[in-house]
């Protein structure tokens, strides 16, 4: 997934509309700036767009608002974005509330979310309500918004959560990077192979377990002990052996 164009209206420190039009950073860019500047509600707004969380899950999207943009104006996040080789707009905005068109007082506004893929000049939308919106995003992408905070923005804090977490969680995220069918498949064929190697040794085992047995015989150990005595015997025998034909060679 790229990025194209990101506008947040009303979103975290800005109060007013501010779009950022990657393409026109270059392939590689450093997002950085004080304390406070608005450095990660960016990542914020990206994942807020894509999933409807903030990228730290600390923050629900309704407190994602900005305190500094007047009443009337509604806080909106905006995504241009290409993913294989088709390009998609998102437009969502976090539950609110605003001034009454008529009237006094104030009045609520849902979460709202639509997803339009962009074809030959044209817009097609393809998913409707945070929910469905949120679902499509996943199919998409092929990321849950978790994944997605650990693999893709790593915010400030968060690299040493991805190192620290356990095992099936980071195979998890992994096998969702990394195409692993062929090692998974030789990770496989090997355990297989193993288990009948071992079904085999111990198969073994029970053979010569029983041939102990039945010569009362309790360990290896008894059995070396019991072949160093037949080898002994069996030199003995040999030596008499050679005794008694010479014996007969002379009578």
């Amino acid at each position: 997934m790229r990025p194209v164009e990101l506008s947040m209206t009303a979103f975290g420190p800005f109060a007013d509309t501010v779009r950022i039009r990657f393409p026109e950073l270059g392939p590689l860019f450093l997002i950085h700036g004080p304390t406070g500047s608005g450095k990660t509600s960016i990542l914020d707004a990206l994942t807020f767009a894509l999933y409807g969380e903030s990228s730290g899950s600390e923050r629900e999207g309704e407190q994602l608002r900005s305190h500094h943009a007047p009443a009337g104006r509604l806080t909106e996040v905006e995504l241009l974005f290409d993913l294989g080789g088709r390009r998609f707009r998102l437009v969502r905005r976090p539950a609110q509330s605003r001034p009454r068109r008529r009237g006094s007082g104030t009045t609520e506004e849902p979460h709202a979310a639509t997803l339009w893929e962009l074809t030959t000049g044209d817009e097609e939308p393809l998913a409707t309500g945070p929910r469905k919106v949120a679902e499509r995003i996943g199919e998409l992408v092929g990321l849950t918004v978790e994944q997605f905070r650990h693999a893709i923005l790593l915010p400030q804090g968060r690299f040493r959560e991805l190192l620290t977490a356990p095992s099936a969680q980071r195979e998890d995220i992994l096998r969702q990077l990394f195409p692993v069918e062929r090692h998974e498949t030789l990770q496989r064929a090997l355990a297989a192979r193993a288990s009948a190697l071992a079904a085999e040794v111990e198969e073994i085992r029970t053979a010569v377990r029983t041939l102990l047995e039945q010569h009362d015989l309790a360990d290896d150990g008894a059995l070396e002990e019991a072949l160093a005595r037949a080898r002994e015997e069996v030199g003995r025998c040999g030596e008499e052996l050679r005794r008694a034909e010479k014996a007969a060679g002379e009578a």
